[in-house]
This record gives C-alpha cells, sequence and structure tokens, in this order.
C-alpha cells in the first residue's frame, strides 16, 4: 500500500518528539502511513503543537509540512 500524501494528527506535536499518541494501535497505523506515504502533511491545533503524548509515532523529520491556526 503506497500514497502519494497523508494528513497526521495526534494527541501531540514537538520539535524533539514529534507527531505522539496517547494508544500502541493509534501510534502503529500513524508509523504505517507515514513510512509508506510520499509527502506527510501534519495538522494540529496550536494547543497540541509543544505537548507531547505517551506513545511517539512519528519522527518530526518525517513531516514535509505542519498546518496549524
Amino acid at each position: 500500500m503506497r500514497f502519494d500524501v497523508s494528513f497526521l494528527t495526534g494527541a501531540g506535536f514537538s520539535a524533539e518528539f514529534g507527531i505522539s499518541n496517547s494508544t500502541p494501535e493509534t501510534s502503529a497505523f500513524q508509523r504505517a502511513i507515514a513510512e509508506n506515504s510520499r509527502k506527510n502533511i501534519a495538522l494540529f491545533p496550536n494547543h497540541k503543537i509543544g505537548h507531547n503524548s505517551f506513545l511517539k509515532d512519528i519522527n518530526a523529520r518525517k513531516i514535509d509540512i505542519l498546518i496549524t491556526d
């Protein structure tokens, strides 16, 4: 399975931790999508920027575009 573009979100996003979530199933799904996409776009409201949740999903270096409010 390959994707041209993925739109990703989560419980938090930071430059040090990347995208994070609170459940192992969500983290595994997000990683699989990001690893099989040519371009990864992260969508986060401003209150989730700088917040780290329990599990790291995707390293911030794998995000091509960050969209916030």
